[in-house]
């Protein structure tokens, strides 16, 4: 969408940047260099390895694994000019900031946690597994 108020007028939310692979559609404000273009495409590549109807990885077949989905999405977009997934893991970990990954690939445990480090802790996580 070139504006907000375009987005509000044909998708109904001025601040939301989605994708939805059960539809295959993406709703975003891109500029020239943004990032985000790759991490909501990251979202929409991953749909052929998602379970049914919602096109998502699931714990049981049924609730969306949304660590993993993001997580996927944010090792897509890892900026290269930064410092590398091993860099920034042993000195959260070392400081007592990285977030227990385990938790973190529950839709619970991945919304107790601040988006910042809920994002970041499973694209480090993907980036590693990869």
């Amino acid at each position: 969408y070139p504006n907000t108020e375009t987005q509000q007028r044909l998708m109904g939310s001025r601040r939301t940047l989605v994708a939805r692979p059960w539809t295959h559609q993406m709703h975003i404000r891109w500029t020239f260099g943004s990032s985000v273009l790759a991490h909501e495409m990251a979202h929409l590549f991953t749909a052929p390895f998602g379970r049914w109807p919602l096109h998502l990885a699931t714990i049981y077949n049924i609730i969306p694994n949304i660590g993993f989905v993001e997580g996927v999405a944010v090792a897509a977009d890892w900026p290269t000019e930064s410092y590398s997934p091993d860099e920034i893991s042993s000195v959260l970990l070392e400081e007592g900031m990285l977030p227990d990954l385990q938790n973190a690939l529950t839709p619970w445990g991945f919304w107790r946690q601040s988006a910042g480090k809920a994002y970041r802790a499973m694209g480090l996580f993907v980036a590693w597994v990869i």
